[in-house]
């Protein structure tokens, strides 16, 4: 869930939101979660980015093969190896 639905459903219920998994990029497992098993943070990542591209594809009623990731400067090697992981997966 991206967007005004996944505020909306983290008000309904917070315990099964995943919130800030940018922050966790490199950690193992995704923190505050416990129910959900092998969800680390960049499978979320992958997801919340696969949602993403559907819907840039139907904005622009064409097929993205290609685009440009960022990370933030703070992130170190794992963060960034994690994101590109996550890209990947995507």
């Amino acid at each position: 869930m991206v967007g005004d639905f996944a505020k909306e459903q983290y008000s309904k219920y917070p315990e099964s939101v995943a919130r800030s998994v940018k922050s966790q990029m490199g950690n193992p497992r995704l923190e505050g979660l416990p129910d959900i098993p092998d969800d680390s943070p960049e499978k979320v990542c992958a997801q919340v980015l696969r949602v993403l591209k559907k819907e840039a594809e139907q904005i622009v009623r064409s097929r993205i093969t290609n685009a440009v990731f960022t990370v933030p400067a703070s992130y170190g090697a794992e963060q960034k190896e994690a994101t590109m992981r996550a890209i990947e997966m995507a």
